[in-house]
């Protein structure tokens, strides 16, 4: 209906009105000329609607109390106390249906921020998952001790390709038994979904969160560098990446901590500096040095630990990059952690017993086999293998009670053997009794067509050997697989 005023009153079709309830309607306005309204249509109305003028003429809505703006500025009172009435309603049964905790949770009310672990379990991370519950564990207990504790605690693991599940707890016990069923699964040190993974701590994590990234490897998934980063600013939230795969100090010896950077923008001059909690760094500098467009640039930095120090304590190691042509800059924190002077860190041991290759020029017509026997010299015991590169199959052979040792003797042991292919999980051999002086005895068999493998060895103390596997091996059999 036509409405010539400012203010319009009974412009509405009285089937819209009607007070019977199964014969009420809801209406809304048409706005500006695009998309045009069609004739006999509501406007918007008020003054800043340009279709106010076109048949019907004027409009209906109720936003304000003002009749420059709105039409209908009269109702607007009413409007408004029904709509505040029926958001409640909408409310009330939302938060009566998932409850109110998860009612709180889901418009951020009252909810305390949390603490997030985002934890890479790629096979290279063996070593490095206890150092990672040993920060961890650190970290929570630091924050019991602080009058703001999180309201919550999250774990989220990542494996190339998978990322998750998120585990959740507000026990801060609970969360630390859930962090000790965490196990490295198969992988090498290659980029992972890092960026994947912090995204998604973010996603699941409330306001003002702190989220600890434990890793040894660049990101895969580099091109959600940038959302990663909004949706960090816009939770107000804080990441730290903690770079593992760092050597144990030892008190009275000296060790070496290597690094890489790579440079994405032209050649330039770089400024590193390094610096420690304990000071136990040789030289802190600043070192200058130049790196090539898209090059990496290694080095390593020298720390002495005295012997005075007390196993247990762990040191940060913070490492600084500054471009010295622009305000780029990156950094790098590592954790140390001091380990007894008698504590094992020698790596297991892999010799071989036999090579035996008929290689031909048809390689996939011939197959090429070395046995093996794997033991740990520091005597902590054997704890996983993993087949990390290689076509062929890895095959083992657990001990048998009461067998005889030595490799004459596999084919007792042939219905217990166990194989493994390339990057299936790491395979638990902790459990199968090895005693210090007997080996594991192992297989690896392959095409030939495949001349190289490599097998990673654990032992319970976390050290690791890569053993490196090749057919056309001309050194002696004892010194074969020590590179």
């Amino acid at each position: 209906m036509e409405c010539f005023s400012a203010t319009c009153r009974n412009n509405l079709l009285p089937r819209l009105t009607s007070t019977q309830r199964d014969s009420q309607l809801l209406t809304t306005g048409y706005f500006s000329t695009f998309p045009p309204k069609p004739k006999g249509k509501c406007s918007h109305g008020g003054m800043l609607d340009s279709s106010r003028t076109m048949g019907a003429k004027g409009g209906i809505n109720k936003d304000s109390t003002s009749p420059l703006f709105s039409p209908h500025h009269y109702l607007h009172a009413e409007a408004a106390k029904l709509a505040s009435e029926d958001t409640l309603t909408v409310l009330r049964d939302l938060r009566d249906t998932v409850g109110h905790k998860t009612f709180l949770r889901l418009f951020s009310v009252k909810q305390a921020p949390a603490l997030v672990f985002v934890i890479d379990t790629t096979g290279s991370m063996f070593e490095e998952i206890t150092a990672a519950r040993m920060r961890a564990y650190s970290i929570i207990q630091n924050r019991a001790d602080l009058s703001g504790r999180p309201g919550s605690f999250l774990l989220v693991p990542f494996h190339d390709p998978e990322v998750g599940p998120v585990y959740e707890t507000d026990d801060p016990n609970q969360f630390m038994e859930h962090m000790e069923n965490l196990m490295a699964l198969g992988g090498g040190d290659e980029p992972e979904m890092c960026l994947t993974a912090i995204q998604l701590a973010l996603t699941h994590s409330p306001p003002l969160s702190e989220i600890f990234v434990f890793t040894d490897a660049s990101p895969k998934d580099a091109h959600l560098f940038d959302v990663v980063k909004a949706l960090a600013l816009t939770k107000q939230s804080k990441v730290r990446q903690f770079v593992l795969s760092t050597p144990a100090l030892v008190p009275g010896h000296s060790t070496t901590v290597d690094f890489n950077i790579l440079n994405h923008g032209p050649d330039r001059l770089f400024s590193l500096t390094a610096e420690d909690d304990s000071g136990y760094l040789h030289t802190k500098g600043p070192h200058r040095f130049h790196v090539a467009s898209d090059k990496p640039f290694h080095s390593q930095v020298g720390l002495h630990t005295p012997a005075s120090a007390q196993a247990g304590a762990t040191v940060t190691l913070t490492l600084s990059v500054y471009a010295l042509d622009s305000a780029d800059t990156n950094y790098a924190v590592a954790y140390l952690t001091v380990v007894p002077p008698d504590s094992d860190t020698s790596p297991p041991s892999c010799s071989a017993t036999r090579l035996q290759s008929s290689c031909s020029p048809a390689c996939n017509e011939s197959t090429w086999s070395m046995s093996l026997a794997v033991s740990d010299s520091g005597l902590s015991g054997l704890a996983a293998l993993q087949l990390h590169k290689g076509q062929g199959t890895l095959t083992l052979f657990p001990p048998v009670t009461g067998g005889k040792l030595g490799e004459a003797h596999l084919d007792q042991r042939v219905q217990h053997k166990v194989t493994l292919v390339e990057r299936e999980a790491p395979l638990n051999v902790s459990r199968w009794e090895l005693g210090s002086s007997e080996p594991l005895w192992v297989n690896y068999t392959s095409s030939c067509c495949s001349v190289q493998a490599e097998l990673l060895v654990w032992d319970t103390a976390g050290n690791m050997k890569r053993c490196h596997l090749a057919s056309s091996q001309q050194r002696q059999l004892s010194e074969a697989l020590m590179g």
